[in-house]
């Protein structure tokens, strides 16, 4: 009797012993100034599974979850003045995460004719 109690309770306790909270946080900067970039778009996966989120006024962000994969996840980061970024960060990760901003539209059309 116990072995067929424990034969049925074994892949019930396998099954929610692989979830784990996975975080990770950072601040986004300008990678030439060092300047905070605020209101960076964030997304977290793909799919049905995509998070989205968006760095603070000092350019901070923060990222939860319970997940039965913590060993990395995608972010992609955009904005309207950034180049766009994909990073694989790790579970634990916290850094300062440096991003390539765009010309300004005015330089852009003069870099261009030359």
């Amino acid at each position: 009797m116990k072995f067929k109690l424990l034969t049925a309770l074994v892949p019930i306790w396998l099954l929610f012993s692989c979830d784990c909270v996975y975080q990770s946080e950072g601040i986004l900067v300008d990678k030439e100034s060092g300047v905070s970039l605020s209101d960076i778009q964030i997304m977290v996966g793909e799919g049905q599974m995509m998070d989205t989120l968006s760095s603070d006024s000092e350019g901070h962000f923060k990222y939860e979850v319970i997940s039965g994969f913590c060993e990395f996840k995608e972010f992609a980061f955009s904005g309207d003045h950034i180049k766009a970024k994909k990073l694989q960060i790790y579970n634990g990760h916290s850094d300062t995460l440096y991003l390539e901003l765009l010309p300004e539209p005015i330089l852009q059309e003069i870099i261009s004719s030359i």
